[in-house]
């Protein structure tokens, strides 16, 4: 039986610089760790913010198109199934919506998004 090609954007690092271990690092490493590395091949885009704190726009930026990119060479050049994207609220919502959008409706990728933030739900 072939495996499913999933894009998992998700936070992929032991650590934030800050020395915390967040919700969506436990989450993420949980799921590519588990049984279903048996039925899936993971292409892992790594989300983690380098802090908690606010950083400059510019390297924002920088690093939202990096992953862009990443996302758009997946999607060109490999036989990807579905996509399951993590997200925070605020720059990061924006930033995984326009992956969600490019990898629906461009591409015709089923796309798991799921908001991984307290923010997010007391704001709903």
């Amino acid at each position: 039986m072939e495996k499913f090609n999933i894009i998992f954007v998700g936070s992929f690092k032991n650590k934030s610089i800050d020395n915390i271990l967040g919700g969506q690092m436990f989450a993420s490493e949980t799921l590519i760790n588990s049984e279903l590395k048996n039925s899936y091949n993971w292409f892992l885009i790594n989300s983690t913010a380098s802090s908690n704190k606010d950083y400059i726009f510019l390297d924002r930026l920088f690093f939202a198109t990096k992953r862009l990119l990443k996302l758009l060479f997946y999607l060109t050049f490999k036989k990807i199934n579905y996509i399951l994207i993590f997200t925070g609220e605020g720059n990061g919502f924006f930033e995984k919506s326009i992956m969600t959008l490019i990898s629906k409706y461009i591409f015709n990728i089923k796309v798991i998004l799921a908001p991984r933030s307290d923010l997010i739900k007391d704001n709903l």
